[in-house]
């Protein structure tokens, strides 16, 4: 059985964190986001120097972790909430649910 409200709200609290993330590597060093950014912006800037592709590629380490971490705590709390064992496909629909939302969150609001 699907929780839509435990997708809902775990889907939010993990779009929240994302940018907080997302938006805190930015403020602290905008070019490690700069392959992200529209082409013609691009073209305007250097290109990334060794540090910065360095810590693009460091930042993927807590970036991972958080985004796993938090469908765990979600997959956790929906298993609390039935009150009994969680099957795979029930698990698998909700994580991508969760992670659809926060990839909406993503182009909706934050792109």
């Amino acid at each position: 059985m699907i929780v839509i409200n435990r997708i809902l709200a775990d889907g939010f609290m993990m779009s929240l964190a994302f940018s907080a993330f997302v938006i805190g590597t930015l403020k602290w060093n905008y070019r490690i986001w700069i392959q992200d950014f529209p082409p013609d912006i691009r073209d305007l800037v250097p290109s990334k120097s060794k540090r910065e592709k360095w810590l693009s590629g460091m930042l993927v380490i807590p970036f991972a972790a958080m985004l796993l971490a938090g469908l765990l705590v979600s997959l956790l709390l929906v298993e609390a909430h039935r009150g009994d064992e969680l099957r795979f496909f029930h698990a698998w629909v909700h994580a991508y649910l969760v992670w659809e939302f926060v990839n909406l969150w993503d182009l909706v609001v934050l792109d």
